[in-house]
């Protein structure tokens, strides 16, 4: 499909006004110095202050407990007089740091989970989803894709989102000309329909899990497959390796680059050069690293979401650990070191990604009864799914329910082994695992 818009017509052709007043006003960043891009952040902290404030009884009863008003703000280096927001935080007193000023059916629900198995609700407003979804176009472009150009995606869930054969939809596939295949349905012995599909697509981008990708090179090689014009590979929700990366990059010919984000706040850094640091968003997100109050872990993230009113994250603490430099222009991550989740392998060689263990749980109607949880891959076709209840245990109907969804979700030929428990394996930095691979590989 040629190419039909730029990024800037792309979203005055999608989006409705308020979007589009608001693509106008961010794209002063794109085109901004480091002294403008200060500025845009330190106008956007300063009007989440006063929100707070004014909405949030959390945010207000601290700060004012701590004899704060909105006068003792002058910039962003004020954002320090907030103490770390914790997941326990957020679960605790989610009622209380949700603003009461913003509508909540004009925002949306996201489930976040990712790598720490303790999966919290977060409400998401409009305005929010406004800048998320400029911000990830504004990074693709600046990692060499342009919306309207071919991209294939392997996600999870149903994939490829809604795919009600209505008007609109049609519409839209047709506009963003990307095509959703499913991220956990590839093996071996479809791994050349997959092939075949993305060859079809002519020149193209692809999108998705590192296990995924990684795994779709792997079956290329094996085949000895030809043909293919991909033009960038695009990872995320798990960490890229560097040996994955050149392993990649040399069977498909193309560079590879790392999407950082969380669920909670979704931008937080891109991959502009193979192998590179993370840029930073400024304008939307503001990191910090500090000594983890409880555990002790150096270089934990404070993320910042600076325009997320519903759920204000001030200083969250969300897990992850890193290297946070001062780029030219940007905040730079230059070490991401608390994202590698263990992929599990199944008996052809293919991988699977932490992120079905959190959909799946999802799936399993039980997130609110498990309070952690910790799947340990023992054997080829065995894995230990250990967890933690809130209160009282499980029912044994619960128990044979979870065992018979995790085992048609990861394949039937895996033993899944349920294990009521309070210590569970942490990394080195000792961050919770939600997926440990004991295999010897």
């Amino acid at each position: 499909m040629k190419l039909l818009f730029d990024t800037a017509v792309f979203f005055e052709k999608l989006m409705n006004r308020e979007v589009r007043v608001t693509h106008r006003l961010l794209e002063k960043g794109n085109n901004s110095d480091s002294n403008q891009v200060a500025v845009l952040k330190n106008e956007a902290f300063l009007k989440l202050v006063q929100q707070v404030f004014g909405y949030s009884h959390y945010y207000r009863d601290i700060l004012l407990a701590h004899g704060y008003d909105v006068k003792s703000f002058k910039d962003i280096s004020d954002i320090k007089k907030f103490p770390p927001l914790t997941k326990d935080n957020i679960k605790t007193f989610r009622e209380k740091i949700m603003s009461v000023n913003i509508d909540p059916a004009d925002c949306i629900t996201r489930n976040s989970g990712g790598t720490t198995g303790e999966p919290i609700k977060m409400e998401i407003d409009k305005q929010a989803r406004i800048n998320d979804l400029y911000f990830y176009y504004r990074g693709l472009n600046w990692m060499g894709y342009s919306p309207g150009q071919p991209m294939v995606k392997f996600f999870g869930g149903s994939l490829g989102g809604n795919n009600s054969p209505t008007l609109k939809n049609k519409i839209k596939k047709w506009v963003s000309n990307e095509l959703f295949m499913p991220a956990f349905s590839l093996e071996k012995d479809n791994a050349r329909h997959y092939l075949d599909t993305i060859k079809a697509k002519g020149k193209t981008h692809i999108q998705g899990y590192v296990s995924s990708i990684y795994s779709l090179a792997v079956y290329a090689k094996e085949l000895n497959y030809k043909g293919l014009q991909i033009k960038g590979a695009f990872t995320t929700a798990e960490q890229l390796p560097i040996e994955q990366a050149a392993f990649i990059s040399d069977v498909f010919g193309c560079d590879v680059k790392g999407f950082f984000g969380c669920a909670e706040v979704n931008c937080l850094g891109f991959q502009v050069k193979m192998g590179g640091p993370y840029i930073v968003p400024d304008e939307i997100v503001h990191l910090e690293t500090i000594k983890h109050p409880e555990s002790g872990i150096d270089n934990s993230f404070l993320i910042t979401s600076l325009y997320n009113y519903r759920t204000p994250l001030i200083r969250y603490l969300n897990g992850d650990t890193g290297i946070l430099t001062k780029g030219e222009k940007y905040t730079e991550i230059q070490e991401l070191s608390g994202r590698s989740a263990d992929m599990f392998v199944k008996a052809d060689g293919s991988y699977i990604s932490s992120i079905l263990a959190t959909q799946t749980m999802q799936v399993s109607g039980l997130t609110e009864k498990i309070k952690k949880y910790q799947l340990v891959q023992v054997a080829i076709a065995e894995i230990n799914f250990r967890y933690e209840p809130f209160s009282v245990d499980l029912t044994e109907t619960e128990q044979k329910h979870l065992v018979n969804v995790f085992q048609k979700r990861l394949g039937e030929e895996f033993r899944i082994n349920l294990e009521r428990t309070g210590e569970f394996i942490k990394s080195v930095s000792g961050k919770h695992r939600l997926m440990v691979n004991n295999l010897k590989r």
